[in-house]
């Protein structure tokens, strides 16, 4: 305890008055009387400097938790406020004063060689403190951007960075800028009532880090319009005493993370009733088709990686598919912030379970590289399409279209022009190339909405159905359904040499989709590889109208981590969702240049099958 009183004292007393701090040129410890010119490698050491030393000393100064909630978060101590103040100046003053090329503020004549920084000492010591506080950028700068930038770009041939020194900070740095970020933190409000505990993500993060025998961290975010760094992490954290209060876009930049695939997990900081009844009304009016209640006993949750005891305080809204947002009313973060692994190591436990669900069967990724891939490449060629509405949850995961579209758009040059969703009895009049069809349930449609579709497949529409998650209720509704439409004979299995399979009617885009996989799933063997997907279909003059997955791609276009999603892999799901689409603009080519005058078709934006540049 003395040696760590006496580093805070240390770095207190030898801060600048404009929050930074400086090199000593004597060789000796700053004395509070002389001010050396403050530079960025001191001061970002100094910053992280004094989190170590928070954590060390006051994480159950001002916040008492005795496992009945009745901790006094938020209230600033006296023990702490200097520290806290010096923490904010230091960040202040760097988010003023850095600079990708910063030099760290020594000359040649102040002083022997072992005292000047070295590039990358200085990018170590800045990667040290944007990893400690949880922060991603120093002013407008991207830090862990700038660390690899430099340190790729100077590495020597034989991958030394100059001295072994040096060689180690620079290593040390690229460590810290690509570690797995497992949470975000979500600041919100006006006030710093989002942070009641400083430390909580900090302290999870290094317990799961020490218990999984991996690296992972943590990092706060904003629902700016600017910067998408909500997407860097699989997990958005949210704790505080009152009601979260978000506008109209933060709202929808939320609810579009959530549709991405992201896990919300929002902790009542105390277990104040009024944060739990804010959470409930504002994702029930965000995700209206959501159930919410108790997580059930039998929910993978609670034994997917620990075996957690079950209880009421995990509450959860789950959308049919997977529960997509987590509600823990056990004050769970007073234990985080305090670090009290030992006595409550159920809630430690219980964040890592659900981090785990989060990221089933795909582990998180860097700051350099985003969890969820949100970029979109140039569509020279576009297909229009629509999603199939019918009686059963057809609406489940709504952004799986935007995501196939982007990823198409990268890898093929192919955009999908989605139009708005539309009733069977409606098919005609939504113009579109493709209508998509997906549900845990379907009920077969009545017989204006058949007469309907199957005009829609005559005048050159085309039916992409998939059963999502490979429910079993899906498949055989929507198989007995599609056997009755043309007869029996019609429906049947697209055999592996059909062009749809392999490919051939556009090499140059299209791939065989041979040596396929299915998806891993909770508690099931290891999934096996396939000579040729299971894919069904009614073929009208030649051409496929009706082309059917009984297998789950519709949650692997977008790349859902379902632990109970019987389908294939997300990369495998794109594979058949393009050979598929490319085909139906195969088709529309053919029928632009063969169509008799004045027999209208679906659209598409242009003749297709060049190659993208």
């Amino acid at each position: 305890p003395r040696m760590w009183r006496r580093e805070e004292e240390g770095w207190l007393c030898s801060a600048n008055a404009d929050g930074g701090w400086g090199h000593s040129l004597d060789g000796k410890p700053q004395a509070a009387t002389v001010e050396c010119e403050s530079c960025v490698v001191m001061t970002a050491a100094g910053v992280a400097s004094l989190y170590l030393l928070y954590d060390q000393r006051y994480l159950d100064v001002a916040l008492p938790f005795n496992g009945r909630f009745k901790a006094r978060c938020s209230r600033e101590s006296e023990k702490t406020r200097a520290i806290r103040e010096a923490m904010d100046r230091g960040w202040r003053w760097l988010d003023r004063n850095y600079r990708t090329d910063a030099a760290c503020g020594l000359k040649i004549e102040d002083g022997p060689e072992l005292r000047k920084t070295s590039p990358a000492y200085r990018l170590h010591t800045i990667s040290r403190a944007g990893m400690v506080s949880g922060r991603k950028r120093i002013g407008p700068h991207v830090w862990c951007h700038d660390v690899a930038r430099q340190l790729v770009g100077t590495q020597e041939r034989d991958g030394s960075w100059g001295s072994v020194n040096e060689t180690c900070f620079g290593v040390l740095a690229l460590l810290n800028a690509r570690t797995p970020v497992l949470f975000s933190k979500l600041t919100f409000g006006t006030d710093d009532l989002w942070n009641t505990d400083p430390r909580d993500a900090a302290n999870l993060t290094r317990w799961l880090g020490l218990r999984w025998e991996t690296p992972v961290t943590w990092q706060m975010v904003e629902l700016g319009s600017l910067f998408g760094d909500i997407y860097d992490a699989p997990v958005l954290l949210m704790s505080g005493h009152e009601a979260p209060t978000l506008d109209e876009e933060q709202r929808s930049r939320l609810r579009d993370f959530v549709h991405a695939g992201g896990t919300i997990l929002a902790v009542a900081c105390c277990s104040k009733p009024a944060f739990v009844e804010g959470c409930r009304e504002l994702f029930t009016a965000m995700f209206p088709r959501f159930e919410y209640g108790p997580i059930p006993e039998d929910h993978p949750v609670w034994a997917i990686r620990e075996a957690v005891k079950p209880g009421e305080d995990c509450l959860g809204f789950r959308d049919g598919c997977r529960t997509s947002i987590f509600v823990l009313t056990n004050g769970a973060c007073c234990a985080w912030q305090q670090n009290l692994f030992d006595r409550y190591e159920r809630l430690f436990a219980l964040a890592g379970n659900i981090a785990t669900y989060a990221t089933f069967s795909r582990p998180p990724h860097g700051r350099l590289a985003p969890y969820f891939d949100t970029s979109t490449g140039t569509a020279e060629q576009s297909v229009s399409i629509a999603r199939l509405k019918h009686r059963g949850d057809w609406w489940i995961n709504p952004n799986a279209l935007k995501h196939l579209s982007g990823a198409l758009s990268k890898r093929i040059g192919l955009g999908l022009d989605e139009r708005p969703a539309i009733a069977a009895s409606n098919a005609r009049r939504s113009r579109a190339s493709v209508l998509w069809l997906t549900g845990h349930t379907f009920e077969p449609f009545r017989s204006a909405g058949r007469v309907e579709l199957k005009a829609y497949l005559a005048a050159g529409g085309t039916l992409v159905a998939s059963a999502c998650c490979g429910r079993e209720a899906f498949d055989a509704s929507f198989q007995a359904f599609a056997s009755t439409l043309y007869g029996r004979d019609a429906w049947r299995r697209i055999e592996p040499q059909d062009p749809i399979m392999t490919g051939s009617f556009a090499p140059e885009l299209a791939r065989p989709l041979s040596g396929l996989a299915y998806r891993e799933r909770y508690g099931a063997p290891p999934p096996s590889r396939l000579d040729w997907p299971i894919l069904y279909g009614i073929q009208r003059d030649g051409r496929w109208v009706v082309i059917y997955s009984p297998y789950d791609i519709h949650c692997g276009v977008s790349d859902h981590n379902c632990p109970h999603c019987v389908g294939y892999t997300p990369q495998d799901s794109k594979t058949i969702a393009a050979n598929i689409l490319l085909y139906v603009a195969h088709g529309l080519k053919n029928q632009e240049q063969d169509r008799p005058a004045g027999r209208p078709i679906p659209q598409t934006t242009s003749a297709f099958l060049t190659p993208p540049s």
